[in-house]
């Protein structure tokens, strides 16, 4: 299965939410299951890989100061959150890739990939309804200097 690929490139911001209306994203808040409900990105082929594959779950695990994380894009919708969380588990077994999560600061996360640096980007969790989202869902967007994104993420029922 094809995943997407993030650089720091991809993670830039338009309209990102106001203090008011949003807190930053802490490990915390960010534990459990996502699933993608809206993506717009200026880093080419990005748009158009969700168009082909718009179905995306994230898990975010925290383990003590280790938040390891997730990810599986498909063209199918799953089912129930079991069925969900069945599908991430057979992913990261065979993808033998490890991806965690430092937080620069509050609401600032560094994506790690077997160690390495692999993506940035700003991340709050709304208070209020915004454009395409709901309060509590959590708005990703790029860091400064890099191409636009806003990935819109709510969480799974449990």
């Amino acid at each position: 299965m094809m995943k997407p690929v993030w650089s720091a490139a991809a993670l830039f911001f338009v309209g990102f939410a106001s203090a008011a209306s949003a807190a930053p994203c802490a490990p915390e808040t960010v534990a459990g299951t996502w699933s993608l409900v809206s993506i717009r990105a200026a880093e080419p082929g990005v748009e158009e890989f969700y168009a082909s594959a718009p179905y995306e779950w994230t898990r975010y695990t925290v383990e003590g100061d280790r938040i390891g994380m997730m990810y599986l894009a498909s063209n199918r919708p799953k089912g129930s959150p079991a069925e969900i969380e069945s599908s991430l588990d057979r992913a990261d077994q065979m993808d033998g890739v490890a991806y965690t999560v430092r937080w620069l600061r509050p609401g600032r996360m560094l994506v790690l990939r077997d160690g390495q640096a692999f993506q940035a980007f700003e991340c709050a969790i709304l208070s209020a309804p915004e454009a395409d989202a709901l309060a509590g869902d959590m708005v990703i967007t790029q860091i400064e200097g890099t191409p636009m994104l806003r990935r819109v993420q709510r969480r799974v029922a449990p």
